[in-house]
């Protein structure tokens, strides 16, 4: 079972690492006065930061910023960039810079929200969760992951709410480990309350 899964994930490293390859060669091959220029290098600086490569994304990204600073996708990656690395001045500069186009609300909220989450800021990871989970009517898998993550990891009942309305909403339901992950939680807030109130007393 463990070499099973060790191949397994071996398996899945080699595809994603040539995935990269091939649209890291899709980009050097193209000519910086082609016309998909632009867009491949965006790709390029997309592969790298979803794989984790925040340094390289970012050096490359430098490039994108001259050649196209105030186009929407390069507003967004800058975004991602920013919150990666935790560079708050670039985070206020290029959210006003999507508010100022525009730019979808709903989508903003969200990568609002993976900000918080990332410097643990929980009146705005509440807000946004519970504003994103009442107006969502289809969320991807990706999506349900992370409010599942929010909810365990920070242990944010008032989320885990916001996330059952939603559910019972577009009829799904929890699986029962989840559930009683939470309930566990939930009891574990009622105990410190309890022992909170007795030293108070």
């Amino acid at each position: 079972m463990i070499i099973s899964i060790a191949l397994d994930f071996n398996q899945h490293g080699c595809i994603i690492l040539r995935a990269l390859e091939l649209i890291e060669k899709k980009y050097r091959d193209t000519s910086i006065t082609h016309k998909k220029y632009i867009k491949r290098l965006n790709d390029y600086i997309t592969t790298l930061l979803t794989n984790g490569r925040i340094i390289e994304a970012k050096y490359f990204f430098s490039e994108l910023q001259t050649l196209s600073s105030e186009h929407k996708n390069t507003l967004l990656l800058g975004y991602k960039i920013a919150i990666k690395t935790f560079d708050s001045e670039s985070i206020l500069h290029y959210d006003k810079k999507l508010v100022d186009l525009d730019y979808n609300f709903e989508e903003l909220v969200w990568i609002r929200l993976q900000y918080y989450y990332s410097v643990n800021n929980r009146d705005g990871i509440v807000n946004c969760a519970q504003h994103l989970l009442s107006k969502s009517t289809k969320l991807e898998t990706d999506k349900l992951q992370f409010f599942t993550d929010i909810i365990l990891n920070n242990h944010e009942l008032e989320v885990f709410k916001a996330f059952n309305k939603y559910l019972y909403r577009v009829k799904l339901k929890v699986i029962p480990s989840f559930d009683a992950k939470v309930k566990f939680i939930a009891y574990q807030k009622l105990v410190d309350i309890v022992v909170r109130i007795k030293i108070t007393k």
